[in-house]
C-alpha cells in the first residue's frame, strides 16, 4: 500500500503544478537550426624530401706539371774520323732536322753514304809521287770488299736528294766517281763489277775539247745508254779556281757545260764535281740558282782516296756521310 500511496502522491504533486499554470501559454520559438559546420579540408602536401649531401673524398692537390726544356738533337760523334778531322752538320733547323730524321718516307738514322773518286785505274799506277792512278788490283779489292760488306752504288740524283731531303737510299750507299773524263777507266775496269753487281758510277766529264777527239761523244753517249754510268760536269776547261780568278771564268766553268750536256745526255747535270779544292767560297755564285742541286770535291793533290774513308760529315738526318778526301769545303747553298 505505501508503494501505492507514493504512487498517488506523485501524481497529486504533478497535477498541482499544471493547475496553477497560466490559461495562455506562452510558445518559444524554435531555435536556429545552426549552419553546417564546414571541416576545414586540409591539403596533404608531401613534405620536400630532405637532400642528403653525397660525400666524396677530397681531391689531393697535385702539382702543375711544368714541361721539361726539349734539348737540341746532341751533334753526331764518332772516334773514327782522323785526327784534327770534326764532323759538321749542316742542317740548322732543329724541327726540320726532326722531321726529316724520323720521316719512315726517308732514310733511316744510321745510315751512310761512302763516296769514292778514282782518278784512275791500271796496272801500272802508283809509280811514284803524283801519281793519281789506282793499281787494277787494289781497285778490284775495294769492290769486292764494298760488295762483301753489303753496299750498293747511287748516283748522283740519289746521293744529292738524301743530302738535302733525307730520301730513302740504301742502308749502306757507295758513291763512285771517276774523274777527269778516263771513260777508258770506266770501259776496262768499272763495267765487268757494274754489270756484274748491277752498280753505276758517276762519270766528271770536261767539256773542253771533247769534240776534237773524234767519237769521244759517241762512246760516252753508248756508255750512258746503258744505263752504268752517271754523266756529271766536271767544268768547262777543268780550271783549277783560285784566289786570283776572275769572276766572269768562275761563272764559265760552273754553269757553260750546262746546256752542253744537256743535250748530249737529254737531262741537265745536278753535280759539280771540283777541279781542285775550293779555295774562294765567298764568291762562288749559287748552284742551285742554275739547278745544280750539289758539289763534290776530288781528292787535294797528294792524297789517294785508296787510304780509306778518313772523313765524315753529318747530314740532314743524323746519318753519316764519309768523304774520301781529309779537306773538304762545305756545299754551297
Amino acid at each position: 500500500m505505501i508503494c501505492m500511496l507514493g504512487g498517488c502522491l506523485i501524481l497529486l504533486l504533478l497535477a498541482g503544478c499544471r493547475d496553477n499554470a497560466p490559461v495562455s501559454a506562452r510558445v518559444l520559438p524554435a531555435a536556429p537550426t545552426p549552419p553546417p559546420t564546414r571541416t576545414p579540408v586540409r591539403l596533404l602536401v608531401a613534405p620536400s624530401p630532405t637532400i642528403t649531401p653525397t660525400l666524396a673524398p677530397t681531391t689531393t692537390p697535385t702539382a702543375t706539371p711544368v714541361p721539361a726544356t726539349v734539348l737540341p738533337p746532341a751533334p753526331f760523334t764518332t772516334t773514327r774520323l782522323n785526327r784534327g778531322v770534326q764532323p759538321v752538320a749542316y742542317e740548322t733547323d732543329v724541327c726540320r732536322y726532326l722531321e726529316r730524321r724520323w720521316n719512315p718516307a726517308g732514310s733511316t738514322p744510321g745510315t751512310i753514304l761512302v763516296p769514292i773518286m778514282y782518278h784512275g785505274v791500271g796496272a801500272r799506277a802508283n809509280r811514284g809521287n803524283g801519281d793519281t792512278w789506282t793499281p787494277a788490283s787494289y781497285f778490284r779489292r775495294t769492290m769486292a770488299l764494298a760488295q762483301d760488306l753489303g753496299f750498293e752504288t747511287v748516283t748522283s740524283a740519289q746521293a744529292a736528294a738524301f743530302l738535302y731531303e733525307n730520301a730513302a737510299i740504301p742502308a749502306r750507299s757507295l758513291l763512285l766517281i771517276v774523274d777527269d773524263r778516263r771513260i777508258g777507266t770506266v770501259e776496262q775496269q768499272f763495267l765487268p763489277v757494274l754489270t756484274r753487281n748491277h752498280w753505276t758510277v758517276t762519270l766528271g766529264w770536261i767539256i773542253a775539247n771533247t769534240a776534237q777527239h773524234r767519237g769521244l761523244w759517241e762512246r760516252v753517249e753508248r756508255l750512258d745508254a746503258s744505263g752504268l754510268i752517271d754523266v756529271q760536269s766536271h767544268g768547262l776547261r777543268h780550271l783549277y779556281i783560285t784566289g786570283s780568278t776572275p769572276e766572269r771564268l768562275i761563272r764559265e766553268e760552273l754553269f757553260d757545260p750546262i746546256p752542253i750536256l744537256s743535250q748530249h745526255f737529254g737531262q741537265r747535270p745536278i753535280v759539280f764535281i771540283w777541279p781542285g779544292a775550293i779555295s774562294r767560297r765567298e764568291r762562288l755564285p749559287s748552284p742551285r740558282r742554275q739547278a745544280i742541286a750539289s758539289v763534290s770535291l776530288p781528292i787535294p793533290a797528294g792524297h789517294s782516296c785508296t787510304t780509306g774513308f778518313p772523313w765524315a760529315k753529318k747530314s740532314a738526318a743524323s746519318t753519316l756521310l764519309c768523304w774520301c778526301c781529309p779537306v773538304i769545303g762545305p756545299i754551297p747553298a
